[in-house]
């Protein structure tokens, strides 16, 4: 059954399950930021009662969507941006004269991500662990901005793999593309991207990839958030590599959503604060 918030909602999140989400503490701060203090629901709705509880959430003023609705939300909009058309995938709602706006901010938040590791795109060759969801996202990045991409993944994941191989070439079809096994990349590469869970919390003694692997790119980013700093950016630090985690992403594309639904800019600075003050409450909470 659903716990989903049977109050008309001002903002929140749409997902399940959402027993340890970071989102409310992110968007209240970003809200306390912006002069407009409120609340952020959480909207733990299992999937039978999705179709009943979704007509709620547009009775409101905007909501953010995780898994596993990120496509499923989609029938039940109005248009979708050019980001969210290309993923078909969804996770910012913007209520607007009547018409629900699906966009993705997740592509942002990497980009701003990386580029706090001082780098782009279009600087060259890119490995990405992992084949699945958001890892479409960075690919589809990648072979837009024409770099050449190796997609490293479990034998069990070779299949799907190759289906996202076969999507990018439909995308770009002089894409750069190889596909291996986590233990095969064989190159130098710009641009380490995790797109796995291994390394999460409470397995924080796992990396994905051998210090070998990790010393043929020029920089590395997890998008796996908790732990702040995984093994795999450990293991790169370590190895005097510039590294980051999800974290920062997580915060960005929040903040890409109050851009959508109410035009807020934020500095630098003032992301980086809410960076650190969500470390410091993912810590306290969401790690005992």
């Amino acid at each position: 059954m659903t716990q989903a918030n049977t109050q008309t909602p001002g903002f929140g999140l749409l997902g399940h399950p959402l027993g340890h989400s970071m989102s409310p503490f992110i968007h209240q701060a970003l809200f306390a930021l912006s002069g407009r203090p409120q609340p952020y629901a959480l909207h733990d709705v299992a999937p039978e009662d999705l179709k009943a509880q979704v007509p709620k959430l547009l009775a409101g003023q905007g909501f953010n969507i995780t898994i596993p609705y990120k496509v499923e939300i989609i029938p039940f909009l109005t248009q979708l941006s050019e980001k969210a058309g290309l993923y078909q995938s969804v996770n910012t709602v913007e209520i607007k004269d009547g018409r629900y706006i699906g966009h993705n901010t997740d592509v942002d938040g990497f980009l701003h991500g990386i580029r706090s590791l001082g780098v782009e795109l279009s600087q060259g060759p890119l490995l990405m662990l992992g084949s699945g969801g958001v890892a479409n996202m960075i690919a589809t990045e990648v072979v837009l901005a024409g770099s050449p991409l190796t997609i490293a993944v479990r034998k069990e994941d070779v299949k799907q793999a190759a289906a996202l191989k076969e999507r990018l070439l439909k995308i770009k079809p002089d894409a750069e593309i190889i596909t291996c096994l986590l233990n095969e990349p064989n190159g130098s590469y710009r641009l380490l991207v995790n797109a796995t869970p291994v390394g999460m919390y409470p397995n924080t003694q796992s990396c994905p990839v051998t210090p070998e692997i990790i010393r043929q790119a020029e920089a590395v980013f997890d998008l796996v958030y908790n732990p702040f700093e995984t093994q795999l950016v450990q293991t790169a630090k370590s190895l005097g590599l510039p590294a980051g985690g999800g974290l920062s992403m997580l915060v960005w594309q929040a903040a890409v959503a109050h851009e959508i639904w109410f035009g807020d800019s934020f500095t630098d600075q003032q992301i980086q604060q809410v960076i650190l003050q969500a470390k410091e409450y993912m810590e306290a909470h969401f790690q005992a």
